[in-house]
């Protein structure tokens, strides 16, 4: 099955990188009213760069902490202005992130937790917090050819290129290395949280890796978490139009016939088994396939 979904979805998972982390900076010490401390972690991946990791542990809490680990769409800053010293996206962010009117515009239709996360909720449970942006390496841009290019491993058919998605999902376990190797941190409790296009690349990580403790994908829709044979929704032909960087370039071969595809999500998810997933779906959002999610979470 992880052949299958590499060759006809989502492309060659990367070869294994070294993972070192070569800063970790205080940015506050009582952050959220005294729950958290917070630290900036400079995360280098071998031939590939680096990668800016956001911890916030809870105060009080005794070590080795769980760890949530979460990724962004606009980088740290965006979803932490409150804290000084935060670093924005080390590429520059996708153009919507330097908006004046896109924060409150998203967070007005959305809600708050679109773009930061519960924090001190989180805190409260005793977790820690765990967040980067993916694009510091593999930005989410057609114009990412060349990182992807770099991550794809030799010999690979260029039907089969590294997608985008299974770049973030390689880069979760990533931010899992560096975090196991903190002894303040729990190697066997970290969970990875995702939303959209990130929730895909979640279960694409769990999927791939047997070393994440549990998932949390949220509306993770086509190519994640709902059923491709499912008429409600995004089509194949809709997200490979829009994001083709996301995928292999053989995924959109099945625009128009997702029954041609050898596997579907149902089987992504299973490969996560026995460790709990949580899917979530807003039911009126068609678009993120909320029946289809139902019915591949049913199938596993």
């Amino acid at each position: 099955l992880r052949e299958a979904f590499q060759a006809h979805v989502f492309g060659r998972w990367p070869a294994p990188a070294t993972v070192s982390v070569s800063e970790r900076r205080l940015l506050a010490q009582n952050a959220f009213a005294g729950a958290g401390r917070v630290e900036q972690w400079s995360v280098e991946v071998e031939g590939h760069g680096a990668f800016s990791l956001l911890v916030i542990s809870p105060a009080g809490a005794a070590d080795p902490l769980p760890v949530i680990v979460m990724q962004n769409f606009c980088g740290n800053a965006s979803a932490y202005p409150e804290i000084d010293g935060v670093n924005g996206p080390r590429q520059g962010g996708p153009p919507e992130c330097g908006s004046a009117w896109a924060r409150p515009l998203i967070t007005a239709i959305f809600g708050d937790a679109i773009i930061t996360p519960p924090t001190a909720q989180i805190l409260e449970a005793g977790y820690a917090v765990a967040m980067f942006y993916a694009g510091d390496i593999a930005p989410d841009s057609r114009r990412a050819s060349a990182a992807l290019d770099a991550l794809t491993p030799a010999g690979a058919p260029p039907s089969q290129r590294t997608g985008a998605v299974a770049a973030w999902a390689w880069l979760y376990i990533r931010a899992l290395e560096a975090l196991a190797a903190d002894a303040r941190y729990d190697e066997d409790r970290i969970v990875l949280w995702g939303h959209s296009r990130n929730g895909k690349s979640a279960l694409l990580a769990a999927a791939m890796d047997p070393r994440p403790a549990a998932v949390v994908s949220l509306q993770p829709g086509t190519g994640g978490g709902s059923l491709q044979r499912d008429p409600v929704g995004e089509s194949i032909a809709e997200i490979t139009t829009a994001y083709p960087h996301w995928f292999a370039p053989r995924y959109a071969t099945y625009a128009g016939r997702p029954e041609r595809l050898p596997v579907d999500m149902h089987q992504l998810i299973a490969l996560i088994a026995p460790r709990p997933v949580l899917l979530a779906a807003a039911r009126r959002d068609r678009w993120s396939d909320p029946h289809g999610a139902y019915r591949a979470a049913q199938g596993a």
